[in-house]
């Protein structure tokens, strides 16, 4: 995403924290300003936590809260700092605290461990979940399902990554994505952006970047310092350019969300790189993620 769009993000909050809230819908949006028409710079997922704000914690947000209308909040992810207004009907109570994540582009919640059984509720890729991990009660274990107790829901376990046992390959995790529209300001299964895509198949990986391309390509403690260049790109290596970043998949080729054709695509990794030059004149700056293991 755009630089002027980041520009108001990884702030400290100067603003006085009132309460904190939980997304318990699939996904809703966060808008730039406390307006339903403003644009959309990012989104809440199922189970993410957030804080909520007395007034504006930066000047970007210089809206006097007092001047907000009814049912707006400002508020910042737990997850990942992103801060931005949020409609107070998606405004929840914190129900519980995760250890899982959905890797997968969509997954359902179930009334029981059967498929055929009633589905609660449909969920994206990096939405938050609380599961029965072990053998606690005889009616909450089952091979195939996870029990989540505080929704009183099943779910299939090859649909999640446990926080304490993380995916290995991101590359795999991206080329789900692929063939799903581009949205400006989306960050789940059902719809995303280049630095979201990113941000959430990085972190199933244990590489925790920020939400937003100006700010993830300045984050050196994610990356290795070792210069990489075209030559000896490898899969898993991410190209920046200035708003925009994509995921070497092989050594020849690339996976991003992009607005050229409105979906995710792999294309050439040299074909792209034209492409940009040709349009604006800029060179990708090629940086290898620092996973963490263990």
């Amino acid at each position: 995403m755009n630089k002027d769009i980041t520009s108001m993000q990884n702030s400290t909050p100067k603003g006085t924290l009132l309460n904190t809230g939980q997304i318990l819908t699939g996904r809703v949006p966060v808008y730039k300003a406390p307006d339903k028409t403003s644009m959309q710079v990012s989104q809440l997922l199922f189970g993410e936590h957030y804080d909520i704000y007395s007034h504006s914690p930066d000047r970007d947000h210089a809206i006097a809260m007092d001047n907000i209308a009814e049912n707006w909040h400002l508020v910042q992810s737990k997850r990942d700092g992103y801060m931005g207004y949020l409609n107070s009907a998606e405004t929840i109570t914190p129900l519980f605290e995760s250890n899982a994540k959905v890797s997968q582009l969509s997954t359902a919640l179930y009334a029981a461990p059967d498929m055929k059984s009633p589905v609660l509720r449909e969920l994206p890729f990096g939405a938050e979940l609380y599961v029965v991990t072990g053998n606690q009660l005889n009616t909450e274990y089952n091979h195939d399902y996870y029990f989540s107790p505080p929704l009183q829901a099943w779910v299939y376990k090859a649909h999640l990554v446990l926080n304490n046992q993380l995916h290995t390959d991101p590359v795999a995790l991206a080329r789900q994505f692929i063939g799903l529209s581009y949205m400006w300001g989306g960050r789940s299964g059902w719809g995303c952006d280049c630095s979201s895509l990113v941000q959430l198949c990085y972190e199933l990986c244990g590489c925790l970047l920020p939400r937003d391309t100006a700010q993830q390509v300045l984050h050196t403690s994610a990356f290795e310092k070792e210069v990489i260049t075209r030559e000896n790109i490898s899969a898993a290596d991410l190209l920046f350019w200035p708003g925009h970043v994509a995921i070497a998949s092989s050594h020849s080729t690339l996976i991003h969300a992009t607005a050229f054709g409105m979906q995710v695509i792999e294309e050439p990794i040299d074909l792209v790189c034209e492409r940009i030059h040709i349009a604006y004149g800029t060179a990708s700056t090629i940086l290898r993620p620092r996973f963490i293991t263990g």
